[in-house]
């Protein structure tokens, strides 16, 4: 038995798979997508700006997904050399008088929201322990810190950071 379990949002343990948290960034990002143009931002990004309201003066936050897919950077294991990228993100808002002046970062990557690195720790074991599948939960949860709005936030390659800013 793998660690996947298939291609669904859990393992077969129920433990939270990275893709279930990319879809817990959206859900809870908001549903009204916000104008957002990326600069100098090569060609492994991709990004979508969320508002919590129908308008910017009906929203209470704005929540920037980012996924850097490095798929271009050719960084597959086996295939090339070449060691794909982290890029480092700053955001330069305009129109968002009311903004704070700090940014909830969330992030899915190698130190977050995996949950299969912790039971590749624990020995990739065929039927975990429950004190085992607990700390698989545990390790499948987003590490959230908050910075300066204006601070560059790395975001790794293969991963995902939301930045999430307060407007009133």
């Amino acid at each position: 038995m793998s660690f996947h379990g298939g291609f669904g949002l859990l393992n077969v343990w129920g433990v939270r798979k990275p893709v279930f948290r990319a879809f817990e960034l959206l859900r809870t990002g908001g549903s009204t997508r916000a104008k957002l143009s990326l600069s100098g931002a090569g060609n492994t990004l991709y990004a979508v700006a969320l508002l919590d309201g129908e308008t910017l003066q009906a929203s209470s936050k704005l929540t920037v997904l980012i996924a850097n897919h490095a798929a271009n950077d050719k960084g597959v294991a086996g295939r090339n050399t070449k060691k794909p990228l982290a890029v480092s993100v700053s955001l330069k808002l305009s129109n968002f008088a009311h903004a704070s002046a700090t940014m909830e970062v969330s992030r899915i990557n190698a130190s977050s929201a995996n949950a299969k690195e912790a039971w590749e720790r624990q020995g990739a074991p065929q039927w975990p322990s429950p004190k085992q599948i607990e700390g698989m939960h545990t390790a499948s949860a987003m590490v959230n810190d908050t910075v300066e709005i204006d601070a560059a936030v790395v975001v790794e390659a293969y991963s995902v950071v939301a930045l999430t800013i307060k407007l009133k």
